[in-house]
């Protein structure tokens, strides 16, 4: 799913991979962390796969 740069992200579930709103790739692990609310200084384990499914399925408190 392309997202929109003039409206809200969806809710990151699982392993759901987002597309850039600008560039034809999706997003990285960083970017699709940021939009959960992880600080950059966030680190994720483990493959890609997981890193990613780990973002899918946090409950991350502010």
């Amino acid at each position: 799913m392309r997202l929109n740069p003039w409206k809200p992200a969806p809710t990151v579930m699982g392993s759901v991979r987002f597309v850039h709103p600008f560039e034809d790739r999706v997003l990285t692990v960083r970017e699709q962390a940021r939009l959960m609310g992880f600080p950059d200084n966030h680190v994720f384990f483990g493959p890609k796969d997981s890193q990613f499914n780990q973002i899918g399925e946090a409950v991350h408190r502010h």
